[in-house]
């Protein structure tokens, strides 16, 4: 037994990936915190407007999932060249920004307009596109930071601007104003967590190395402008909008309460993917790189039979103790979801599930990573034909990833059995 812990111990994905997962399980603590405390402070119809506004800006902040993701996987295969090429990342990526900085201005213009399409209040409307750019700077910073292997650095200064996050809704629920105290707060958090990896990144990377500007910015421009990068955008894509599509729907075509009401519902399913989230992210990283093929499939299934129990602990415990987890995390006010937990629980393992086989094979460059994107139309079109009950959207979300998640089992299968299709 300690001859076979000792040898997983030894493997890289486990000795890396750690201290990365540790911090982020603390980081999902508190955002789950962030959210129960928001959810008691607002109440159903406040915060259903938070829920729809993190909806929105995940949804805007695809292309940002997108960079992140070929980052981390172009950074972390340079090897010693990874830093020196992370500095030309970050000098091109200065030079875009002041390049175009006239669209952040014209984006910030017209904010005006989004009330009326999206049904969110004047404040939520106001902050949302500060909020998307602050959302794109800092997952660039975290990329560098992922693919350059400085997981301690990155987790401390997340959890740092979290805990900023955080004094949000503590300062709502002691008295202080309410949903403009939050909106405040979530600023402050985005601003201070750029700060921080930017003065770590200029005193411990780029002081030490000099860039070579010309031939990393090729290679960088060739990177950013391939097939991966379609293949990838319309993947991410996909998994973003069957996380918060729903949501949005909602906010759109329910009352306020109904909003908040049904937000409870995706946050308790999606506790599941806050568990697994880190090991989906750092699993990337390393089923990434160019020295990690042997023994992928076994990290893969090893996973997926964690989540197995995660999944089942949590059926058990939302079946039978629904009561209680509602009036614990939220407040009596939204004890009208009790009785729907069993089916957040079943939504939330076949939404980790895809999220994590798919991510396994972005990392493989498989097109088997376009099965969610190929079926997703389908999953919009029935929102706005099953009827316009809350309980319909619930069950629409249940089959269809049950149905989405038998697709990827299917296809992780062939890939033991046969060569995986890939992009090249």
């Amino acid at each position: 037994m300690k001859k076979t812990l000792s040898k997983y111990w030894k493997n890289e994905f486990v000795q890396g990936g750690f201290v990365f997962t540790v911090f982020s399980f603390i980081s999902s603590f508190l955002n789950y915190l962030f959210n129960f405390f928001a959810a008691r402070a607002l109440g159903p119809a406040g915060f259903g407007e938070i829920t729809a506004l993190f909806s929105y800006i995940t949804i805007f902040s695809v292309p940002t999932i997108v960079m992140t993701l070929v980052v981390i996987q172009k950074v972390g295969s340079k090897g010693h060249e990874s830093e020196r090429f992370a500095l030309s990342l970050q000098t091109w990526f200065f030079a875009l920004v002041k390049r175009w900085w006239f669209l952040i201005i014209l984006s910030l213009i017209l904010s005006p307009i989004i009330p009326r399409v999206t049904n969110l209040s004047p404040i939520s409307s106001y902050t949302l596109i500060p909020l998307a750019i602050l959302t794109f700077i800092g997952a660039f910073y975290g990329a560098i930071f992922q693919g350059l292997r400085l997981f301690l650095s990155f987790s401390l200064i997340s959890i740092t601007a979290i805990v900023l996050k955080l004094l949000g809704p503590i300062f709502v629920l002691v008295g202080v104003d309410g949903l403009l105290t939050m909106v405040v707060f979530l600023v402050i958090s985005g601003v201070a967590g750029i700060l921080l990896l930017h003065t770590f990144m200029k005193k411990y990377v780029v002081s030490s190395i000099s860039p070579k500007k010309t031939a990393i910015q090729k290679r960088l421009k060739d990177a950013l402008f391939n097939k991966q990068v379609i293949v990838t955008f319309f993947s991410v894509l996909a998994i973003t909008s069957f996380n918060n599509l729903d949501v949005i729907f909602v906010k759109k075509f329910f009352s306020a309460g109904s909003t908040g009401i049904y937000g409870s519902w995706s946050l308790m399913a999606k506790i599941i993917t806050y568990v697994v989230g880190p090991a989906v992210t750092v699993s990337y990283i390393f089923f990434s790189g160019k020295r990690r093929h042997e023994g992928s499939e076994k990290v893969l299934l090893l996973s997926l039979g964690a989540l197995f129990l995660v999944a089942l602990g949590s059926f058990i415990a939302y079946k039978y103790f629904p009561t209680l987890l509602i009036q614990m995390f939220f407040g009596k006010r939204f004890l009208s979801v009790s009785p729907y937990l069993p089916q957040a629980s079943i939504f939330g393992s076949l939404y980790s599930v895809i999220t994590f086989i798919n991510s396994y094979f972005l990392a493989k460059k498989s097109n088997f990573s376009l099965l969610l994107p190929l079926t997703i139309p389908i999953y919009a079109t029935l929102l706005f034909l099953i009827p316009k009950e809350i309980s319909s959207i619930m069950t629409l979300n249940i089959y269809f990833s049950l149905c989405v998640a038998c697709l990827y089992l299917i296809a992780a299968s062939s890939r033991f059995l046969y060569n995986m299709p890939q992009w090249k």
